[in-house]
């Protein structure tokens, strides 16, 4: 890193949530937890009846885990798609009858979690799998569990509360990991590096100009490949959900297409003196050449954030989405003085209003799947 702090202060957590920074460091115990898990029944489910499509569901934090399904899925079976729960009510019920349907959901208590869980029942028990880190069974697992036995699968995590997952993530990743490699000694290979230079870089495109602070950074271009993409959905969700900047994702091909004119327009803009937009590069070893290629056309006084692993393996994501936490952690606490995992609220808008009040379930109820033609 070159950039300087500015007016650092020291964090606290407040109402008793940790600092993402103190959750980062307990990261190895929930993988290894979870390598030591048996994960026989999330196998089975996974690999059996290979050529089915999967659809894979999460909202939140979760989206980048079921995210993370559909890629392995994809490289190890046929399809896999991922979608949010209330983007699967646009899906029909022959779509959701011919696919694998697996829900990402730590609890299965939020209201578009509960009516995807009950399609899934009533549309293809057989081939439904809800995968959650619940202690107890509420009445949505039971419905499920009685229209097929093996359609919950839950390992407990005891996890810190927090507004955004954190380690919450790792256990899902790792717990997907070895349930499609069938890899039970995987921990070891990751460094898991507090140092966050070690972590990632924060330079100009030339390596000559000096950065701008991160503080004044607002926007960010993550761009992913491969093993990043799952890990680039995390990144717009811990951004995006804890308030610190805006944040779009594209793959490198998309970026290259037209969507560097964003990039162009921020950083020679009359209206900004100086440039609030980066671009954040999650690189394996696949993207190092259309990285190379990519940051030798680019102008050199652009700010970059280099998220690199050496692992070409399933496992560079979890190497990847451990590097992009130490990322988030810094950028929230030292640059923004707000802890991602306990988050400023400055205009003081109540989460609870839209929990309880902007009802999805009428939605659901009241127009179903998308149809072609009304008869």
């Amino acid at each position: 890193m070159t950039a300087k702090l500015t007016n650092k202060i020291t964090l606290h957590a407040r109402g008793g949530k940790k600092l993402m920074s103190e959750l980062l460091t307990e990261t190895r115990k929930y993988i290894e937890q979870a390598e030591h898990t048996d994960v026989e029944s999330l196998r089975q489910f996974l690999l059996t009846n290979p050529e089915r499509p999967l659809i894979a569901m999460g909202h939140g934090g979760a989206h980048s885990s079921a995210s993370y399904a559909a890629l392995l899925y994809g490289t190890n079976c046929s399809l896999g798609r991922v979608v949010t729960p209330y983007q699967a009510n646009s899906l029909s019920d022959a779509t959701l009858r011919n696919s694998k349907l697996l829900l990402v959901s730590t609890s299965l208590k939020n209201q578009d979690a509960v009516y995807i869980a009950n399609r899934m029942t009533r549309v293809n028990p057989e081939h439904s799998c809800a995968l959650t880190m619940s202690h107890d069974e509420n009445t949505v697992m039971k419905r499920m569990q009685k229209s097929n036995p093996n359609s919950v699968i839950s390992h407990p995590f005891d996890r810190a509360n927090g507004f955004i997952s954190v380690n919450g993530t790792f256990a899902y990743f790792s717990l997907l990991y070895k349930a499609f490699t069938g890899d039970a000694d995987f921990s070891r290979k990751l460094a898991l590096s507090s140092a966050s230079a070690d972590n990632y870089t924060y330079r100009c495109v030339d390596g000559i100009t000096t950065p701008p602070d991160l503080s004044t950074i607002t926007q960010f271009t993550v761009l992913y490949g491969s093993y990043g993409e799952p890990v680039a959905h995390k990144m717009e969700s811990n951004m995006t959900e804890a308030g610190l900047a805006s944040c779009v994702i594209s793959d490198f091909r998309d970026e290259c297409h037209g969507r560097f004119l964003s990039l162009s327009n921020f950083i020679s803009s009359p209206k900004h003196p100086q440039t609030d937009c980066a671009l954040v590069l999650l690189v394996t070893p696949r993207e190092e050449t259309v990285c190379r290629n990519l940051l030798n056309r680019l102008p050199g006084h652009l700010p970059v954030i280099i998220i690199r692993t050496d692992i070409d393996t399933p496992l560079g994501s979890i190497d990847l989405l451990y590097k992009m936490s130490m990322f988030t952690s810094d950028f929230g606490e030292q640059y923004r003085h707000s802890n991602p995992n306990d988050p400023n609220n400055l205009g003081g808008i109540d989460k609870r209003l839209f929990r309880d009040h902007v009802s999805f379930r009428e939605d659901f109820n009241q127009y179903g799947p998308l149809k072609l033609l009304y008869v």
